[in-house]
């Protein structure tokens, strides 16, 4: 692990950047800055939202049977590649109206 953290870091720029991170939490923290905490609270969301805390913290409230978190995997599953064939027919529409067609 420690050379994975060296072999990563040579290129970085300061001391703090090398070190690997303290405990589990350290990418959901965020630096605040005097007369800032707003923008921090809204950056610190967007680090949870973007790493779906929230999301998995609602899950493990209660116990969710197996054939249960089967089917929402599933689903979750379907919705993810729906959106990705979407996104790619928009794209593709995309390109054919800036030819000109």
């Amino acid at each position: 692990m420690d050379a994975m953290w060296k072999e990563q870091s040579k290129n970085a720029l300061s001391e703090a950047e090398r070190q690997p991170p303290a405990h589990a939490y350290s990418g959901r923290s965020v630096r605040v800055h005097p007369g800032r905490v707003g923008e921090a609270i809204r950056n610190l969301d967007l680090t949870l939202a973007r790493n779906r805390v929230r999301y998995y913290l609602r899950l493990q409230q209660r116990h969710e049977k197996r054939g249960e978190k089967l089917r929402r995997l599933k689903s979750e599953r379907w919705r993810k590649q729906f959106a990705n064939e979407v996104r790619k027919k928009v794209q593709l529409v995309t390109k054919i109206r800036s030819r000109g067609a």
